[in-house]
């Protein structure tokens, strides 16, 4: 897999579903932001109230990228 791969990606919405942890049952399962930034070790996201969140590649099961709008869709207003 390329490096680079998420840098098409960055300020695009996305949602990261947790993998299970047995030290946490308690927790969220899934944060929901932007993608700010990516390393070797993980994803920098920020949250919707503008905070700033790193997670490890280690506790991420699955990344879902939200799709750009359409034009139309921007231009009406109407967001999926």
């Amino acid at each position: 897999m390329e490096a680079d791969v998420l840098d098409e990606y960055l300020d695009r919405r996305i949602v990261i579903r947790f993998a299970p942890s047995p030290a946490s049952p308690g927790t969220s399962q899934e944060e929901t932001g932007l993608l700010r930034d990516h390393g070797a070790s993980g994803l920098l996201i920020e949250r919707d109230d503008l905070t700033l969140a790193f997670v490890p590649f280690s506790a991420i099961r699955l990344v879902e990228i939200k799709p750009q709008p359409t034009w139309w869709q921007r231009l009406t207003g109407t967001m999926p």
